[in-house]
């Protein structure tokens, strides 16, 4: 009779130990996080850019961990983080136009201001920013 009980014990031990064990690879699968995609990477005027696409709705902590992971990956680039990359050729033809003199390039406003959600920029100081929206808001500095 001991014995039978020393079994069931060991067994159960056995089956917790394991569902255990299990919960725990999930958990960690979970902290996982998978980068953005990095949608186009072009060079203007001798700056390097990075555009990726970022989850919709980011909240401002989120923004500036996808920053700084992405930082991580690309040191020495300027980041451009959107949420919508419909009218991110038309942007990029934008930014290409106007830098070589063309005053007449379209810039697609409502794609900007609705979509560029961020951008890591590198100021004189050397160090790299993470800025709000496709302005110059400042909101974090990046390691």
């Amino acid at each position: 009779m001991k014995q039978n009980y020393l079994n069931l014990f060991l067994i159960l031990a056995l089956l917790l130990g394991v569902g255990l064990a299990c919960t725990g690879t999930k958990a960690e699968e979970g902290k996982k996080i998978t980068l953005p995609a990095k949608v186009a990477d072009e060079t203007v005027r001798g700056f390097h850019f990075i555009y990726f696409k970022v989850p919709a709705g980011l909240d401002e902590k989120g923004l500036i961990e996808t920053a700084q992971k992405l930082h991580d990956q690309e040191p020495t680039a300027q980041l451009i983080l959107v949420d919508d990359d419909s009218q991110l050729a038309d942007y990029i033809k934008y930014t290409k136009d106007i830098s070589s003199g063309d005053q007449n390039a379209k810039l697609p406003k409502e794609w900007v201001s609705r979509h560029i959600v961020g951008n890591v920029q590198k100021f004189t100081s050397g160090k790299f920013k993470i800025c709000k929206g496709a302005g110059g808001i400042e909101i974090a500095d990046l390691k």
